[in-house]
Protein backbone atom coordinates (compact mmCIF):
# COMPACT_ATOMS: atom_id res chain seq x y z
CA UNK A 1 0.00 0.00 0.00
CA UNK A 2 1.50 3.53 -0.86
CA UNK A 3 1.09 6.87 0.43
CA UNK A 4 -0.69 7.91 -2.58
CA UNK A 5 -3.43 5.13 -2.09
CA UNK A 6 -4.17 5.79 1.34
CA UNK A 7 -4.83 9.19 -0.21
CA UNK A 8 -7.24 8.20 -2.61
CA UNK A 9 -9.21 6.03 -0.80
CA UNK A 10 -9.45 8.28 2.27
CA UNK A 11 -10.99 10.90 -0.23
CA UNK A 12 -13.09 8.35 -2.11
CA UNK A 13 -14.53 7.23 1.45
CA UNK A 14 -15.45 11.09 2.30
CA UNK A 15 -16.99 11.99 -0.57
CA UNK A 16 -18.91 8.86 -0.17
CA UNK A 17 -19.80 9.63 3.42
CA UNK A 18 -20.70 12.96 2.45
CA UNK A 19 -23.26 11.40 0.02
CA UNK A 20 -24.94 8.29 1.86
CA UNK A 21 -24.17 6.38 5.28
CA UNK A 22 -21.01 4.14 3.81
CA UNK A 23 -20.45 1.32 5.49
CA UNK A 24 -16.46 -0.84 4.86
CA UNK A 25 -16.88 -4.16 5.74
CA UNK A 26 -13.26 -6.26 6.21
CA UNK A 27 -12.92 -8.93 3.33
CA UNK A 28 -10.56 -12.38 4.07
CA UNK A 29 -7.63 -10.33 2.46
CA UNK A 30 -8.11 -7.51 4.86
CA UNK A 31 -6.70 -8.49 7.77
CA UNK A 32 -3.98 -10.43 9.18
CA UNK A 33 -5.42 -14.15 11.44
CA UNK A 34 -2.05 -15.52 11.47
CA UNK A 35 -0.57 -12.09 14.08
CA UNK A 36 -3.66 -10.55 15.42
CA UNK A 37 -1.36 -7.66 17.25
CA UNK A 38 -1.08 -5.88 14.24
CA UNK A 39 -3.16 -3.47 12.80
CA UNK A 40 -5.78 -4.54 9.74
CA UNK A 41 -5.18 -2.99 6.25
CA UNK A 42 -8.35 -1.00 6.89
Amino acid sequence: MSPELIDQLSRLFKNLSDICPTIIIAGNHDCNLNNLSRMDCL
